[in-house]
């Protein structure tokens, strides 16, 4: 499958591996549809503390409306996620994969519990087609924040010397926000929920969000999308 060269702006590592497009979840108009089960949430909850408590409530009550099975995992170290990414992502009766992680640090390593770490393009490429076969060609999305004491002037951290290559069905959609706000997660939710009914997608959704999150922190949230159809949740 062909794929280019690009240099890609963002914090963190992505290195896909070619993916094979499943034309059972996809339709001829340009569009994502669900004709099994809507899909699966994963939330990775790395600071497992107070300041996660209400979001996890939040999350959990958000993507239960919109017809996602969600699991929640507070506290787990490298090996626990890992185990996850390897053997749990193998039921097929699942249109879409959200994956939310809540960290302190999610550039080169995604920062676990117990002082653990993951380096972020093995998350990244645990969902490929290549690894998790089930999901090879349907939408997949990782949602972040990094709670840290990131300026608004602060850019992404790039790296200059690596090509990244880019498959033409990769399917995935990551944005992150890095900041201790707790307007994000609220913002995110209620604009997911309220415009889900007027059939707009989910680029255009996380756009709202994202100039809305600007406006009350002056911080921009980082989006990279390699979704090659509509996804509506």
């Amino acid at each position: 499958m062909d794929g280019k060269n690009i240099q890609v702006d963002s914090a963190i590592n992505l290195n896909f591996d070619n993916l094979v497009p499943d034309q059972h979840c996809m339709d001829n108009n340009n569009l994502y549809y669900s004709t099994r089960n809507r899909g699966r949430c994963i939330l990775l909850d790395y600071l497992a503390d107070v300041r996660s408590e209400s979001t996890v409530r939040l999350l959990q009550s958000t993507f239960g409306k919109l017809n996602y099975q969600f699991e929640c995992y507070r506290g787990w170290n490298d090996r626990q996620t890992l185990q996850l990414l390897n053997q749990g992502l193998k039921d097929e009766s699942f249109d879409s994969l959200i994956v939310l992680i809540l960290t302190t640090s999610c550039r080169k390593v995604i920062e676990c519990a117990n002082r653990t770490r993951i380096n972020s393009h093995i998350i990244v490429n645990k969902l490929n087609g290549k690894f998790c076969k089930p999901f090879a060609g349907k939408p997949k999305v990782i949602m972040i924040q990094e709670y840290c004491n990131k300026l608004a002037s602060d850019g992404p951290t790039i790296d200059q010397h690596h090509q990244y290559m880019i498959p033409s069905h990769a399917d995935m959609l990551i944005y992150t926000y890095r900041g201790k706000s707790q307007l994000f997660w609220p913002t995110l939710c209620s604009t997911l929920v309220t415009k889900t009914t007027d059939s707009l997608d989910l680029v255009k959704q996380l756009t709202m969000v994202t100039k809305c999150i600007h406006q009350q922190t002056g911080i921009i949230t980082e989006m990279f999308s390699t979704l090659i159809k509509l996804f509506r949740i």
